[in-house]
């Protein structure tokens, strides 16, 4: 895993419109590099389709990673916090 320049960030989303916020934005640049990917894939021969193409796979897989963190890191909230009100 390669070092990261930036800091981890903790992020509030005990609102329910922030959580909203976040998660269809995750899902929409996701959405919209797959359709650019597509796109750079239909037009070969272009300088760099392939690459490019390839280049926003794997951003949209990230974007797909980090939604899926966002849904794990609440979920294990939550349980941490009916276990405390269960004690």
């Amino acid at each position: 895993m390669s070092e990261s320049s930036f800091e981890p960030v903790l992020l509030d989303l005990g609102d329910a419109d922030d959580y909203y916020v976040l998660t269809a934005a995750l899902d929409d640049f996701a959405s919209h590099l797959d359709a650019q990917a597509e796109e750079e894939a239909r037009t070969p021969g272009a300088p760099g389709d392939a690459a490019q193409s390839r280049s926003f796979r794997i951003l949209a897989a990230r974007a797909r990673r980090m939604r899926g963190a966002v849904e794990r890191q609440l979920q294990a909230n939550a349980e941490a916090r009916r276990a405390m009100l269960d004690t």
